[in-house]
């Protein structure tokens, strides 16, 4: 018997025994037998104590292991002692290594529940014994939640990742990749009772498919790359876009989202305050798995949304966002936005920052024809973006203005060159969508020829005007 057992063993007949005398005598306390952490220090798998082995040998119902953060990955010998009560396991990113006839873990914790948060098990193989079942984590009983975890190149007959027989999981921002299975077994997770999946990945299953059996209750949102989990409305079916399992910062493994993730920021709710590496997650959209991007400084801005084709004197709207070197949003931008136009009429707005690397903003372009709007932060001119394209059109006719007014002409010869006549909107842009009649008329003298033409483009040209009457 350990000396952390023997403890408790103790204590709970001092309990018993109060309780059995404090009738009597009024006087007698009871005395509480309170939970307690084992720390692990080392990453050698003896029963000595220290090790993750001999915590989960000496573990009482509502005790916590926590193993402090760097530990080494912890390579298996033989098959860990079944967990069959209730705990929490703060694992700080590290990494149990199964092996050959040797699975990760075992939950047997019968009506008990079962945490385990920011650990990666990779390499559990009970594809021949370990009842063939469970690679990563096999659920006999219990209730199980894993949270922030990875699972990976685990191997079983069924349910490489997790195999759940009559326990209840519940799956949260963990990353399940690379996990087989013998046929279609389900190389993630195969569950015959109860597992929920929040915001995870499940995918890259060499074999086995991702799931089999009952597919999860899925929530959130999720990433699944093949059709055997179903097709729930919080699935993404598409690859997620991951990196080797490495080392990316932190005391674990995991698998980094590549740029382009469909997982990155798309997590809507239910997000933990932290990845598996213990860094900070984005708010209010996390990425989906145990893995979250880190803000990377911003190098050029995203200029969109200006409305286009817009009427000149009309306001719109355009956004900016800070990007990073992978056209990755990128949170942490604190500069100072600039706006210019090609359109020297434009009403921009004053110099601004941006909240959470973005901002929306009012822009005013008053002159027709094809504009564009940038953005530049006031500190660094290479951090910049522009929306190019932007068709401003003319408003609507307002007023008329002469392009070429009449010249001195011989009475009765065509005025040469011949006058022309402009349609101008409020902003004096020509309403080239104009063609509307003109007719011009003189007050002093007889004007002669074609007197209404009808404007082409917004201008009306009269080529046969003359005049009778000599004089001004």
């Amino acid at each position: 018997m350990t000396l952390i057992a023997f403890r408790r063993k103790i204590l709970a007949l001092i309990a018993l025994l109060g309780l059995m005398l404090a009738p009597l005598a009024g006087l007698i306390p009871t005395v509480a037998v309170h939970a307690a952490t084992l720390t692990v220090t080392s990453n050698a798998d003896t029963l000595t104590p220290g090790t993750f082995r001999y915590a989960l040998t000496s573990a009482a119902a509502g005790d916590t292991i926590y193993i402090n953060p760097g530990i080494l990955p912890i390579p298996l010998n033989s098959n860990l002692p079944a967990i069959a009560v209730s705990l929490a396991i703060k694992a700080n990113g590290a990494t149990i290594q199964g092996g050959k006839n040797i699975r990760g873990l075992t939950i047997s914790a019968g009506t008990g529940t079962v945490s385990i948060n920011s650990l990666t098990i990779s390499g559990g193989n009970c594809s021949v014994s370990c009842a063939g079942d469970g690679g990563g984590i096999y659920i006999n009983s219990g209730t199980l939640t894993v949270t922030n975890s990875t699972l990976a190149s685990n191997l079983a007959s069924s349910g490489g990742g997790i195999y759940n027989y009559n326990g209840t999981a519940t799956v949260i921002n963990s990353t399940l990749s690379g996990n087989s299975a013998s046929a279609s077994n389900g190389g993630g997770i195969a569950n015959f009772n109860k597992v929920t999946v929040t915001n995870s990945i499940i995918a890259n299953s060499p074999s086995g498919k991702d799931c089999y059996n009952t597919p999860p209750n899925f929530t959130g949102t999720n990433i699944i790359d093949d059709t055997s989990c179903g097709n729930s409305t919080a699935i993404i079916q598409a690859a997620p876009n991951l990196d080797i399992l490495a080392n990316n910062g932190g005391p674990t493994q995991t698998f980094a989202l590549l740029p382009g993730s469909p997982a990155i920021a798309a997590a809507t709710t239910g997000c933990p305050m932290t990845d598996q590496r213990g860094l900070p997650r984005k708010t209010p959209l996390c990425d989906i798995g145990a893995f979250e991007t880190q803000p990377q400084p911003a190098t050029h801005f995203s200029v969109s949304g200006f409305p286009s084709p817009i009427a000149a004197g009309a306001a719109g709207t355009v956004t900016v966002q800070a990007l990073d070197a992978t056209n990755t949003a990128t949170t942490n931008y604190t500069g100072t936005v600039h706006f210019t136009s090609s359109d020297p009429g434009a009403v921009l707005p004053a110099d601004a920052t941006l909240t959470n690397g973005a901002g929306s903003f009012s822009v005013t372009l008053n002159t027709t024809g094809t504009q564009s709007i940038t953005a530049t932060d006031t500190s660094t001119a290479t951090i910049t973006g522009t929306q190019n394209g932007i068709t401003v059109n003319s408003g609507g006719a307002a007023r008329l203005a002469f392009v070429q007014q009449p010249t001195n002409a011989a009475a009765g010869a065509t005025i040469a060159p011949a006058v022309t006549v402009q349609v101008l909107d409020t902003l004096n842009n020509v309403v080239t969508t104009n063609t509307a009649p003109i007719t011009l008329t003189i007050s002093s003298s007889t004007l002669n020829g074609t007197l209404t033409v009808n404007a082409v483009n917004g201008i009306a040209t009269f080529n046969t005007l003359s005049v009778n009457t000599a004089g001004m």
